[in-house]
């Protein structure tokens, strides 16, 4: 019995249709696209965390091999969503340097009735308030203004320093 050769490319084993492999199943995804949509739909509704990993894969060697595509495209997005990529940039802060939610710093924030901890000014949305944490153990110690934030650290979390700023304050409100 003679062996088939496709019409498409020689070189290649015969599959169906005078076709090799990738032609047929081209061809046929062609002309069934509709049908391989509509399955292709249904699957990503039934695996959303298999469709998020696998995303991420192609996402990360698309953005690592087109460096300056993403680059554009992500320059555009921002200017065109500007609210809601500030909002997000805030959210990942939080999670990425101090491991809290947005949901936990408005709560920190409703439990402090909106005021520093310190100097019990109100925040207001030109004078956000900052997380203050622990530099050595990491834990959050509450919210403070600007002012507040920076004078703890460049005081360097140090309580002696402190007590003599109080005690060189006191000297010279008495006179």
């Amino acid at each position: 019995m003679k062996k088939r050769k496709p019409k498409c490319h020689p070189k290649r084993k015969h599959y169906a249709n005078d076709l090799c492999k990738k032609c047929y199943s081209k061809k046929h995804y062609i002309k069934n696209r509709r049908k391989y949509t509509e399955l292709q739909k249904k699957w990503r509704k039934n695996n959303p965390i298999r469709v998020r990993k696998l995303g991420n894969k192609s996402q990360q060697k698309y953005c690592k091999n087109h460096p300056e595509r993403v680059r554009k495209i992500l320059r555009k997005y921002y200017k065109t969503h500007l609210e809601q990529s500030k909002k997000r940039g805030r959210k990942s802060h939080f999670k990425r340097n101090y491991n809290l939610t947005f949901k936990q710093f408005k709560k920190m924030l409703k439990k402090q009735d909106y005021k520093c901890v310190l100097c019990k000014i109100k925040h207001t949305k030109k004078q956000r308030l900052q997380v203050d944490h622990n530099h050595k153990t990491g834990k959050i110690r509450g919210l403070l203004c600007a002012s507040c934030n920076k004078m703890l650290g460049f005081g360097y979390d140090i309580v002696k320093t402190f007590k003599n700023a109080v005690k060189y304050l006191l000297i010279y409100e008495k006179t």
